[in-house]
């Protein structure tokens, strides 16, 4: 699986970084992993819809830049919170409650030398082990449609700042789509089969 840049060229840094486990695991133990720690162990780096593009842009809308803290709710491998912490230099915590992510997104940090800036822990969305108004955005990446939004949200409410924004990249479809977003699609279409 590759990564693109911004410039649509492979994101080499976050290529080198997925490498695959070697088998450690029975054929018993591989059938009890969970999906998320299941795509962890073969060292799928993300879960969501648009890649790094998708990333950068939900970065632009919830205004981040290097003097952020950002929470990332089900963090993955950490693939996302690292590229935030590499090319903008931001403050990442990802929480997933999977801890082969976890554990896979503390070495992605180590190899990309940001694990100053990309911490991960094993955590709950609807009980994030955060003092209020402690972010200054959350985000969420082909999540939180799995969740129960009321008390996901909820929680994700108590640990922004005021004035903090909740950046969510998921795949819903409205029954009428904007022009806008329309031609938007339509040009993100014709890019990628460049």
């Amino acid at each position: 699986m590759s990564s693109f840049s911004e410039t649509g060229r492979l994101d080499m840094q976050a290529q080198r970084d997925i490498t695959p486990r070697k088998p450690k695991l029975s054929v018993k133990e591989v059938e009890a992993l969970g999906y998320y720690d299941f795509m962890s162990y073969l060292g799928v780096p993300y879960y969501h819809v648009g890649g790094l593009t998708s990333t950068k842009k939900l970065a632009e809308l919830c205004r981040i830049d290097s003097t952020k803290k950002i929470l990332m709710v089900g963090c993955g491998t950490g693939f996302s919170a690292c590229y935030l912490a590499r090319k903008i230099g931001c403050e990442v915590i990802g929480i997933d409650i999977a801890e082969l992510s976890i554990e896979k997104a503390k070495e992605r940090a180590k190899k990309q030398g940001v694990s100053d800036k990309a911490k991960f822990r094993v955590g709950n969305a609807y009980a994030l082990p955060f003092e209020p108004g402690t972010f200054d955005a959350v985000i969420t990446e082909f999540v939180s449609q799995f969740l129960d939004r009321k008390r996901a949200f909820k929680e994700f409410a108590r640990v922004l700042k005021p004035r903090a924004y909740v950046g969510i990249n998921e795949m819903y479809r409205e029954k009428e789509i904007p022009a806008k977003a329309t031609e938007e699609i339509a040009q993100a279409e014709k890019n990628w089969r460049k």
